[in-house]
């Protein structure tokens, strides 16, 4: 396998932007209208992370969008991994147990307080098992709520989107077509500063990104 690069995410480019939207398309079916969502909603240079084998050829993608946990009076920052994939013919050639790591140090150095993710599939959870996430015990709620910056009246040890997730959620809403919505099966979760407390059994995760 030739060596891949870490490509830059600009949302001016056009090319770039036409194959990270063919990439997720491969990866979880032709939901391109979400997909645009997620471009015009949530990816930036700043959240968005990419590898590939030019410029303008990704073949896998992690896109990075902003929660934050409030408990004991104290807010926190957390990173909610989505679309994490790689490309069908790059699969099983350590890819991803690569650009995972790699990420989660350049979140830990930018205050993220930990990343969390909801795996699509039971047998994915020993895969992040090994990359360093841990299963989680607290609840999922697919509530509809405020996000913190705006009105919050939800209580105890919770993790909400900001703004950002919320408008993609809206918009999500208003598309015409129909997914096949599951219940999750549960969140996991990486430490990646020490100062906030664990999480526990109390801890709810509202509105993950399925």
């Amino acid at each position: 396998m030739s060596r891949l690069i870490s490509i830059p995410y600009n949302c001016t480019d056009s090319e770039l932007v036409g194959r990270v939207q063919d990439l997720l398309v491969e990866a979880f079916g032709d939901y391109r209208s979400y997909f645009a969502l997620v471009r015009d909603l949530l990816a930036d240079e700043g959240h968005t992370f990419l590898r590939g084998t030019d410029p303008v050829t990704p073949v896998a993608h992690i896109q990075v969008v902003d929660y934050i946990r409030r408990v004991e009076g104290k807010d926190y920052s957390i990173g909610y991994l989505y679309a994490v994939c790689t490309a069908e013919e790059y699969r099983k050639r350590g890819v991803m147990r690569t650009m995972l790591p790699e990420l989660l140090e350049e979140m830990k150095g930018q205050g993220y307080h930990a990343a969390i993710l909801v795996p699509a599939s039971k047998s994915l959870f020993g895969y992040y098992e090994a990359l360093g996430f841990i299963q989680e015990k607290g609840p999922i709620s697919l509530a509809d709520t405020e996000p913190f910056g705006v009105q919050c009246d939800v209580v105890g040890d919770v993790i909400l989107p900001d703004l950002r997730a919320r408008a993609y959620f809206a918009a999500e809403k208003s598309l015409s077509e129909e997914s096949a919505e599951e219940a999750p099966l549960g969140w996991m979760s990486c430490s990646l500063l020490e100062d906030m407390p664990p999480f526990s059994s109390e801890t709810i995760l509202h509105s993950p990104l399925l």
